[in-house]
């Protein structure tokens, strides 16, 4: 694999572990302007915990090589739902870092396994 591809897929690793990580610690947390969506959804209290866990768990998965496609596969729900919230009931344009990190979880999820890949 020629190094600029190599360090593309660790740059959107890096950056999609980074996002949902934080995003993770702010359920986790409580903060009202990240659970507010699960309230607006009309979603069972503590959904946003289980999401943040989710969120987490996967941020974590991304640094251990082996486990990486298994994040991304397991975000993609999540982010299916984030992009399902944010298209519903918010301005469109804040549906597009949603539907990036999905694209990203797929790409990540599909890409074949590399020598390389730490």
């Amino acid at each position: 694999m020629s190094k600029l591809k190599q360090y593309t897929y660790s740059l959107a690793v890096a950056l999609v572990a980074l996002y949902v990580g934080a995003a993770g610690v702010a359920k986790l947390f409580g903060v009202p302007e990240v659970t507010q969506s699960f309230t607006t959804m009309g979603l069972p209290e503590g959904t946003s915990f289980l999401a943040g866990l989710c969120e987490v768990a996967a941020a974590v998965g991304f640094y251990i090589t082996p486990m990486r496609r298994l994040a991304a596969g397991c975000l993609i729900p999540v982010m299916l739902g984030a992009l399902y919230y944010h298209v519903i009931f918010t301005p469109l344009p804040q549906a597009i870092p949603a539907l990036l990190i999905l694209l990203t979880c797929l790409w990540i999820a599909i890409r074949p396994a590399q020598r390389n890949d730490d």
